[in-house]
């Protein structure tokens, strides 16, 4: 969810072919935390590559952040009216 949020901060200013360093925080596999920058690179209008010390990650996003291709992903409003 927080890549998701990043890439769609990031898309008002980051064109198809370019690339922003954002240092995050990250929980390693034993729960310690640290501090890396990761590189998202904009592939397509939805498409993001995230570069990281780890494996490399694709993500796809709609216009509104939702991740796209989730096979178990689903949306619901979070206030009714």
């Amino acid at each position: 969810i927080a890549s998701a949020v990043t890439a769609l901060r990031l898309a008002g200013s980051t064109a198809v072919g370019e690339a922003r360093l954002v240092p995050v925080v990250a929980i390693g596999p034993d729960l310690a935390l640290r501090e890396e920058e990761r590189r998202f690179v904009r592939v397509s209008a939805t498409d993001w590559r995230i570069e990281s010390d780890g494996p490399e990650r694709v993500l796809s996003i709609d216009e509104r952040g939702i991740p796209l291709g989730l096979a178990d992903g689903r949306e619901w409003p979070l206030e009714l009216d």
